[in-house]
Parts: structure tokens; sequence; C-alpha cells
């Protein structure tokens, strides 16, 4: 595919002209509420308990079973860690039972619309999703690692103003990165550093998003109480959350994102990411992602860490893709990579290498096998971070299955 601009210099002119235009005018708050064109395909839950239609239902309930097991070749520990989410060695997890509940709002001018989500997470990936202050208040552990979160529950709605402006309030995943927690939106089973380690899973505030230039350009902005965070007991203040997404080019889309607030009394914590998506031809996908952030800490030094992340995604059929991630995680101060429940980790430079497949036999059915090669270059004082403190490096070999519902 060539690479062309998807619009002309005069395009772009009256594109920018249309932005000004609506930044200094207002529309009248009036309209009133209707059913949308906005809902996803109906799955296979949704037309058991609506039947089959056309027109998408009032509310849309679909779901998903994530199950997989990982083989370590070079650890006697029953941890993957630093690795998560996949963290059991040689153990079957079943990662994500989730349920959903959603009607999807559309961005208008003329009419007011109102919408939400609520996602019901049971499985051993709830762990690392919790919000603080409320999944641990109302949860609780019923069987080992296997935990119960409710990562998201938010009202949506479309205000009719600026010719059509979207306001999101609740609790909802960060718009943060590239990868995120729900199995079906990842190419992988296993996530990255960055992922991990360096940037918030949920919040809890309000977010304004305006399309303009029929979504060309996306931009949110609102107040969060920072990283997987309700309680008060962590300052209590407001972080500010916001981004921006771009198709600058045809087949090619920039998004950055930035979240700054006090997290620890008082203590400011600030990061970006930057991912650049690019479709280097019909088939070939390329995605470049780098994050940066920090921390003040007592004495008044900052920590941080920082990152690179490259995926090339290449579908071979229908049914079948390969991808490949190189990773670089880099925690300066040893204050993000905290080994969660394996309990190693430490600074240094974090490597992996993942090599996995995408097999889809059918629509709600997709197998996710993959290779990864993880090592890190510690200081001499330091431990290894993998098979307990024994090792610098580890050879991960996992599966996991994807059923839609």
């Amino acid at each position: 595919m060539n690479l062309q601009t998807d619009f002309s210099l005069r395009s772009k002119r009256s594109c920018f002209k249309r932005i000004l235009a609506t930044a200094f005018s207002a529309a009248a708050l009036f309209g009133s509420f209707s059913p949308n064109s906005a809902q996803a395909d109906q799955g296979l839950l949704s037309s058991a308990l609506f039947g089959e239609s056309e027109e998408a239902p009032f509310i849309d309930v679909k779901g998903w079973a994530s199950q997989g097991f990982t083989w370590n070749t070079t650890s006697t520990s029953s941890f993957n860690g630093p690795v998560t989410f996949n963290d059991r060695a040689e153990e079957f997890q079943l990662n994500q039972l989730s349920l959903v509940f959603e009607r999807a709002v559309a961005q208008s001018a003329d009419e007011w619309d109102l919408g939400g989500r609520v996602d019901l997470m049971y499985g051993t990936d709830s762990a690392f999703t919790t919000s603080v202050g409320f999944d641990d208040n109302i949860t609780s552990s019923s069987y080992r690692y296997y935990t119960m979160a409710i990562p998201q529950a938010y009202l949506e709605t479309n205000i009719p103003v600026l010719d059509g402006v979207k306001f999101k309030a609740g609790h909802f995943y960060t718009l943060i990165g590239y990868e995120t927690v729900p199995a079906p939106d990842n190419f992988f089973y296993s996530h990255a550093y960055t992922m991990q380690y360096g940037e918030p899973f949920t919040h809890w505030g309000g977010l304004f998003s305006k399309s303009f230039c029929d979504g060309q350009y996306t931009v949110t902005a609102g107040a969060v109480r920072g990283w997987d965070n309700m309680s008060d007991t962590a300052d209590g203040n407001l972080s500010f959350l916001g981004g921006i997404s771009s198709t600058i080019a045809d087949g090619t889309v920039l998004a950055a994102s930035v979240i700054s607030g006090n997290e620890g009394y008082g203590a400011n914590r600030t990061m970006y990411s930057l991912v650049l998506t690019h479709q280097l031809s019909e088939k070939l996908k390329w995605v470049l992602q780098h994050d940066n952030g920090m921390q003040e800490v007592s004495g008044g030094s900052d920590a941080q860490w920082y990152g690179i992340n490259n995926y090339l995604l290449y579908t071979l059929s229908d049914t079948l893709s390969t991808g490949v991630r190189a990773e670089w995680f880099r925690d300066d101060d040893g204050t993000r990579v905290v080994g969660l429940r394996s309990g190693y980790g430490g600074k240094g430079s974090y490597y992996g290498l993942t090599w996995g497949l995408n097999y889809a036999p059918a629509s709600y059915v997709t197998l996710r096998p993959e290779v990864r090669y993880d090592f890190k270059r510690s200081p001499k004082s330091s431990v290894g971070p993998f098979d307990r403190g024994n090792e610098n490096d580890q050879l991960l070999v996992a599966m996991d299955a994807i059923f839609k519902f």
C-alpha cells in the first residue's frame, strides 16, 4: 500500500476552520433522548437474550472466558514473575471470566443520549486490576489467586453542543498506552512491562471527549483520582488525564496521552505515552510505543521509568495471524518493577522478545500460543528477578484460548 495522506491541504484547512468555528460557537442545549445506532455488533449472549434483530438491543450483553497455561522452561519456581497476568508456572489459569453490560453512545450535534458500561471480571487477572478503596472493599479472594473485580462502571452521555461532546463519569479503563486489560483486545497472551508496571489500569473520575473532522482527530480531557485508586488515603487530590488521537496519514494514527497529579501524600507522579500505529501494507501493521514517567520521592529526587515497545503484526489468512513484540523497559530506581505476587523485581533494564500466533477457527474462539524470552541487565549488587531471585533470564512457552459469548 502506497503512503498517501488521506486528506489534502485544502481539506486540512477546511477541517481546522471547522474546529475553530466550533470552539467559538455553542449550540443550544436542546434535544431529546432516543436510541442510537452506536451499539456494537450483537454477540452470542445478546442474541440468546434478545433474539436476532437488524437493530442492536437497547443494552448489549456480552462476555468472554480467557484461560491458559504457561510452561516456564528455565525456572523451578511456581511463578513467572515479574511477568504478571499469566504469572503462574505449570498451572492452568482461568485468567478472565468477564461479563459486560453496555449501551454505547454516539457523538451527535442534535440529540441528547445516555449510555454506559459495567464490566464484571473473575479470575487470576482480577487481582492486577483492582481499585484501592473499591474492589478491595466489596470483593475478596475465593480460591488461592482467584478474585472478583469491577474494572468499569460508568455512565456516558452525548451533549448536543459544539456538534456533540461525550462525557463519561465513573470507573473506567485508562486511555494510556497500547495494551489493555480485556483479553480479546490484545494480540498476545502475556503483557509488556510498560503495561504491567509503567501505566495505570483504571481511573475514577470524569472525561470529556470530542471528535473532529469525521473522526480524524479526537481530544479527551478530564480529572481522575489518580492511578487505580478510589480511596482518599493518598491525598484525595485529583489528577489531570488527557490525550489526543490523530490520523496523520493513510493508515497512520498517532495517539498521545498524559496523566499528572499527586500519588502518595503530596508526591507528584507524571507520565506520558506515545503510540504510533502504521499499516505498512494491507496485511502488515507496525506499532511503536514510548512511555516515560517520574515520581517525586523523599529527599527531593525523582524516580524515573521509561521504555520502548515495537510490534509487528502480520495477517496470514482470515483465521490466522502472527506477531512479534520487542520491548525494553528501564526502571531507573527500582520503584516500578516490584514483582507483583512473585516478590522479585528491582532497578535495571528489562528486555522481552515475544513471538505469537492468533488462530480463530470460529468467530467466537481465538487461540493465542506464544514464546517469550525475558532478560534483565541488573546492577551487580542486585539479585536476578526470575526464579525467585536466582536468574537474570527466563523462557516461557504459553497459550490461552478466548471464548467470546
